[in-house]
């Protein structure tokens, strides 16, 4: 029998504005903004007791309006809800030995996303 993969999945309403409409904006509010987002999503997750040694994300952007969408600036603007897997415990950091893929695709529906961190097995054992 394989072992269960421990994963956790966080949807959240709305989106962040993304780099593109951040390098515009006065670098407090785009400071104050990120901390919110931090803040939020750390609130709807449960602390983690053992952080997965090695994890892959998987992002599903939900955009309302058929408007064009660069997914890759969306990435970037939710880096502090992926801090806030670290600040919960789920994660050690968000580097590469870590955070080892991000994936991340788009859809029509309600302006938001959700984000699903599964921990996978490393190979060969610890390194």
């Amino acid at each position: 029998m394989t072992p269960a993969v421990r994963h956790v999945v966080l949807t959240m309403a709305g989106l962040p504005d993304n780099d593109n409409v951040t390098r515009r904006n006065n670098f407090h509010v785009v400071g104050e903004e990120r901390k919110r987002w931090r803040r939020d999503a750390g609130m709807l997750m449960l602390p983690c007791k053992e952080p997965f040694r090695q994890a892959t994300l998987d992002i599903v952007f939900r955009f309302k309006q058929n408007r064009r969408q660069g997914i890759d600036a969306y990435i970037g603007a939710v880096k502090p809800v992926i801090d806030a897997f670290i600040d919960r415990g789920y994660l050690e950091d968000d580097g590469w030995h870590y955070l080892i893929e991000i994936r991340a695709r788009a859809e029509k529906g309600e302006n938001g996303f959700t984000m699903t961190l599964r921990e996978v097995e490393r190979e060969g054992g610890d390194e």
